[in-house]
């Protein structure tokens, strides 16, 4: 959470403060003068630390009003307007009080400034109409994202702000940023770390710093992180940011998708894949305790890790709830923000202690029933793009049937593909980590020969087993169209909510509003949305180059890849798995702008984008993950 720093300007304390503020004071300025002034000045700095930005805020206003061309003043100032995604201002305010202090002067804060500014230059501001979320991101494609932000901000501060009883300041600061390296830049983390752990995004500084669901080649669950995050703002404001990181982090995950509750695709609870990785630990003994947690989720070691993590403090938030529901909730939250400790806090409003919470926790947790799925481990977001993890532990039959089935659908046989993908999923069966995406597979090679009636159950299961597949969610929406264009539309809804910049995805999207339209449906404004999902597909149209050539077509004109890398890696086109891995010798395209993604399993996908002309060959050849291969030589 936001802070950190304080003191570091003027550790020396009062006496070390005058003398500071003395180097730009009018000559008249008198000691206690000055010693007032940084009594303000701290109480700021304590403000923001407490993530109490708006009073904070109204100290450095009246403070700079008072006393422009002091330091120190400046200073504040501008570290406060970093609080409010000012950065530029606030680079430009701290670099002048660092001047003016001297070549002594040393504070941590201005690099964070720096790389954010860095970061940030050129960002776009839009605002809700109502003026209480401001999001910020680079200009280009993620502006689709913005109007899904404004309604998820907008329900959740509604909907967790009764739960959790307490209103949130706003507006509420959103930033986009475009990947992991500026969420390092602006967040203070280490890349290293956030690679690590898999974090995708982080609420710090009174700001939501999201990463671009197209830094991912399938996305991510981008608007439930959004709410994830505002709910820690909430809990962060209301406590007085008092709120150890292990409750912080329960409330969090446990709230996070409660801003959808009520809408028919509604599902509350854990993913499949957590509750299977969480009985797995259970019966092996090793969850994470919660000391490991601190100070930060983004310092686990693996994304395997962090996955568990959230899972125990889901149900941590999940006992609490249903032992004294959200009243005891709050209760806890008031005697936090009071300043008690995580302990005194929960027995007071729990009737558990140090001793009695483990125990009690554990026996509920034991007794709940719990589905460890077979096969191979996780099933996260970074593995959705690379099934073929899912398999390594299955038997050997699930994995040849598998790659059969993926080798045949490459090259466009879907029928014969259809095949091999059912045997891989009857062999499988349906307690297989894999049988979500086997039956997903098999789903659209029957969709696409036409075989609509056993397409849709096996999309519908796969979908109950991983309710993450975009393409499975982007499929059956285009079978229930014209029989059924409002549950198209929920499917698609809810696969924007994980890649908003699919373009089949927002076509889906348009063409439903407008069959609803048509209908004289009125569940929804089709209306609006119909003009939002326009406009998305105009934006993803003109960043990717006329929506984004197909593979080539029997007859159709012809261009050509050659792909290569170093390791192996998956390819990807314009923002769809070929099923292909390199080398691949000739891949034929529809001439025109596309988009080349090498994804190896040692590292964060390549971006190349291509232009070809009719006829013409080209090659992209890469070294991936160089630091891995080198540390292996």
């Amino acid at each position: 959470m936001s802070g950190g720093g304080r003191g570091i300007l003027f550790a020396g304390g009062v006496a070390a403060a005058v003398l500071a503020f003395a180097r730009g004071a009018p000559a008249d300025t008198g000691v206690d003068e000055l010693a007032g002034i940084e009594r303000r000045r701290s109480e700021a700095e304590t403000l923001l630390e407490q993530c109490q930005f708006e009073p904070a805020r109204r100290i450095a206003e009246r403070l700079f009003a008072e006393h422009p061309d002091l330091p120190a003043v400046q200073w504040l100032a501008g570290w406060v307007k970093f609080h409010f995604s000012e950065a530029q201002a606030a680079l430009a305010l701290m670099e002048r009080a660092a001047a003016a202090l001297g070549p002594g002067f040393s504070d941590p804060r201005l690099a964070l400034v720096r790389a954010t500014a860095r970061a940030t230059r050129g960002f776009v501001t839009a605002r809700s109409p109502d003026g209480r979320v401001i999001v910020r991101h680079a200009p280009g494609v993620d502006r689709v994202l913005v109007p899904d932000l404004f309604e998820c901000v907008e329900r959740t501060l509604e909907v967790v702000g009764r739960d959790l009883g307490h209103s949130a300041s706003t507006p509420i600061l959103v930033e986009i940023l475009p990947d992991r390296r500026s969420l390092a830049d602006c967040t203070g983390l280490a890349l290293s770390e956030i690679e690590s752990s898999g974090t995708i995004a982080v609420s710090k500084y009174n700001r939501l710093m999201v990463t671009s669901p197209r830094s991912t080649l399938t996305g991510y669950s981008w608007a439930d992180t959004v709410s994830h995050e505002l709910v820690h703002r909430i809990i962060s404001e209301r406590t007085f940011n008092r709120t150890p990181i292990w409750l912080h982090e329960a409330l969090a995950r446990f709230e996070d998708s409660r801003w959808r509750a009520g809408e028919p695709l509604y599902r509350a609870g854990l993913h499949p894949a957590d509750e299977s990785l969480l009985a797995k630990a259970l019966r092996e003994d090793r969850l994470i305790p919660f000391e490991r947690m601190h100070p930060s989720m983004a310092f686990l070691p693996t994304p395997e890790a962090a996955q568990l993590a959230f899972a125990e403090v889901y149900t941590v938030a999940q006992f609490l709830i249903e032992r004294g529901g959200y009243p005891g909730v709050r209760r806890m939250l008031d005697e936090l923000g009071q300043g008690r400790s995580d302990w005194q806090a929960l027995q007071a409003a729990f009737a558990l202690d140090a001793q009695s919470f483990p125990a009690a926790w554990m026996a509920w947790l034991r007794q709940k029933p719990r589905v460890e799925l077979e096969g191979a481990g996780t099933v996260d977001d970074a593995a959705a793009s690379r099934p073929e993890r899912r398999l390594q532990e299955g038997p050997l039959a699930v994995r040849d049937f598998f790659h059969l089935g993926r080798l045949l659908d490459a090259r466009q046989r879907p029928r014969a593909a259809a095949v091999e993908y059912r045997k891989a999923a009857d062999r499988a069966g349906p307690r297989h980590a894999a049988a979500g995406m086997l039956l997903e597979k098999l789903g659209r090679a029957l969709a696409r020969i036409g075989r609509v009636e056993e397409a849709r159950p096996a999309l519908e299961q796969s979908l109950e087993r991983d309710p993450r597949q975009v393409e499975a969610r982007r499929t059956l929406a285009e079978i229930l169209l014209e029989s059924d264009p409002y549950q198209a539309w929920l499917h698609l809804r809810e696969a924007a909510r994980i890649n908003p910049l699919h373009p089949g995805v927002v076509r889906g999207l348009y063409r439903a509003s407008q069959a609803l339209r048509q209908a004289g449906d009125r569940r929804q404004d089709w209306d609006e949305l119909g003009r939002r999902y326009r406009s998305a597909v105009e934006a993803l149209a003109h960043e990717e180059g006329a929506g984004l050539a197909p593979a080539a077509e029997a007859g159709a004109p012809t261009a050509f890849l050659r792909l290569n890398s170093v390791p192996w890696a998956r390819v990807w086109l314009d923002f769809r798995d070929t099923g292909l891995i390199t080398p691949v010798l000739e891949l034929a395209v529809t001439p025109g702008r596309h988009v080349v993604a090498l994804a190896p399993d040692c590292g964060p996908p390549e971006v190349v984008v291509v232009t070809l002309a009719p006829g013409e060959r080209a090659v992209v050849s890469r070294e991936l993950c160089p630091l891995e291969r080198d540390g292996g030589e």
